[in-house]
């Protein structure tokens, strides 16, 4: 399969919207990126306590305490602002946003689950025998349906120029995590063919999922982006008049 060309921004947008979280890989000022910061920390202390940072409930415990500590972060805010939230009313029930009922993130979901059983089922061997495999299937696994939810949200929302740039950079994500964990599976696959041959409708469904996500979002096109040169993802670091005219705006 061939790849799309990814591209990256021209000026400075936030790099969390389009990020792996794959830090020993990135080009980025670590000092500069509160993600690596609290990614480091995170692993650290699972390692010393002798968890397994890549297990399916770590992380999402961990996903879960991110959203206590931002909560808690609005929390004091609001305080600040002299508003009590316990006494705020609750706003009337939305109608159901995109993610619930997107093909593409149902079909990411449905193919987290097989990926996560076959993970369950051989995670002993698989750390063993094939370790860098099994670390990218692990790592990418739970991003796919993550990016592709968190762009529907905000189409949901409607989009300007700005929004739909960040949505081709995260639905990049996306795509790269799918072509890693197909060339991982595949390099599995061809020393144990009877977990191929397990994989199989997941690799189909894997392929299927990346062509439609290169013909939604990857073939879009965008004045604040340009192709990628080398392995360059980074776009400018300095604030660009794109991100303080939007800043602005939210104001």
């Amino acid at each position: 399969m061939t790849a799309p060309v990814y591209r990256r921004p021209r000026e400075y947008i936030p790099p969390y919207n389009y990020c792996d979280r794959w830090c020993e890989r990135c080009v980025i000022d670590k000092t500069r990126c509160e993600v690596y910061q609290r990614e480091t920390n995170d692993r650290l202390h699972h390692e010393i306590d002798g968890v397994d940072p890549d297990d399916t409930d770590v992380v999402i415990a961990d996903v879960n305490k991110n959203f206590d500590e931002a909560l808690l972060l609005l929390r004091e805010k609001a305080k600040e602002l002299g508003v009590d939230l316990d006494k705020v009313e609750d706003p009337p029930e939305p109608p159901p946003r995109r993610p619930k009922t997107d093909p593409l993130f149902r079909r990411a979901r449905e193919l987290t689950t097989a990926i996560s059983r076959f993970l369950r089922d051989h995670r002993d061997e698989l750390a063993t025998e094939f370790k860098r495999p099994y670390e990218v299937i692990a790592w990418y696994y739970l991003q796919v349906g993550a990016k592709l939810g968190r762009i529907s949200f905000r189409e949901a929302g409607g989009t300007d120029d700005y929004d739909e740039a960040c949505n081709i950079l995260t639905a990049q994500v996306a795509h790269q995590g799918l072509s890693r964990m197909l060339k991982a599976i595949q390099e599995i696959g061809a020393s144990r063919r009877t977990w191929r041959d397990e994989l199989l409708s997941t690799m189909a469904g894997m392929q299927k999922l990346m062509k439609e996500i290169e013909k939604r979002w990857l073939s879009r096109s965008s004045a604040l982006l340009e192709p990628v040169i080398g392995d360059q993802w980074w776009g400018p670091l300095q604030t660009a008049p794109i991100l303080r005219k939007k800043q602005s705006k939210k104001r």
